[in-house]
């Protein structure tokens, strides 16, 4: 059995910003927070979302899912209102993810 790690971040993910480019800081599903990179839960494909500890494809999917249906998440704790995400997984989250 292997236990699966999370790394702060998907390196893959983090892209230095140059100047001029036509991504803007609102666009991005990635913000900087207090020296940390956090996923936008209004703006997150389900791949950016499967990056976080915990969410597989069919959680990300049903975030989305649920974005869709009800509109933006206002804070994050909108999030234990999706089917699936209890407490325990959103203890997992919580400190990868924002909504602004």
């Amino acid at each position: 059995m292997y236990k699966r790690t999370y790394p702060q971040f998907a390196p893959e993910l983090i892209v230095e910003k140059k100047k001029g480019d036509p991504l803007s800081e609102t666009q991005s599903p990635l913000h900087q927070e207090q020296g940390e990179m956090k996923i936008n839960l209004n703006q997150a494909t389900t791949a950016e979302l499967q990056l976080l500890p915990g969410l597989g494809p069919n959680l990300s999917r049903r975030i989305v899912e649920y974005r869709e249906a009800n509109g933006k998440f206002h804070q994050i704790e909108d999030l234990m209102q999706v089917p699936g995400i209890g407490l325990k997984t959103f203890e997992k989250i919580k400190e990868y993810i924002t909504v602004e």
